[in-house]
């Protein structure tokens, strides 16, 4: 199999600008996702099942181990690289430990260490905000405000009867 043919795809599809955001709501990144897989095919010279087949994450993590960094910065290249890592990443814990291996020090197993660590941050907050707006949580910080609240109350009742009382005694009619 040719060893460069991720390159080329990724320059390809970069190139061409297909859309490689997940979830994208127009395409689903089809055509980049498509693409990569027929690429795959072309390169090996055998049909492909899908991204969940063992030999399809081992021959695109073996090729993305592989890949390395060019030498300009570029958006495009990484966005594709995360877009691949997250049609890899399947949730089968063998699968997904074979990719981690496959990819170990790489540049791409970096970013999918960068992306394990984002998700960890986001469930983190998740967990915060969650715990922050639990029903126990909301009721036991307005009791709070209410008992904080509740001296300021209690002056302005005592103003008021006091203010009451005056008037009051200021409509009596003399006697």
């Amino acid at each position: 199999m040719d060893e460069r043919w991720l390159r080329r795809y990724l320059d390809d599809a970069t190139d061409n600008r297909l859309c490689t955001t997940p979830g994208c709501t127009t395409c689903g990144s089809g055509p980049f996702r498509q693409g990569l897989l027929l690429a795959l095919a072309e390169a090996s010279g055998e049909p492909v099942g899908g991204y969940r087949d063992r030999r399809v994450v081992r021959a695109i993590g073996l090729a993305l181990a592989r890949l390395a960094p060019s030498s300009r910065p570029d958006a495009a290249l990484s966005s594709a690289i995360r877009r691949i890592l997250l049609d890899l990443w399947s949730g089968d814990a063998a699968l997904d430990a074979e990719l981690v291996a496959l990819l170990r020090e790489s540049w791409a197993g970096r970013m999918l260490a960068s992306m394990h660590a984002h998700h960890a941050a986001v469930q983190a907050e998740r967990a915060v905000r969650a715990a922050y707006e639990s029903p126990a949580a909301v009721a036991l910080r307005r009791d709070e405000k209410r008992r904080l609240k509740q001296p300021a109350r209690d002056a302005r009742a005592i103003r008021k009867a006091e203010g009451d009382r005056l008037w009051r005694a200021r409509q009596e009619p003399p006697t």
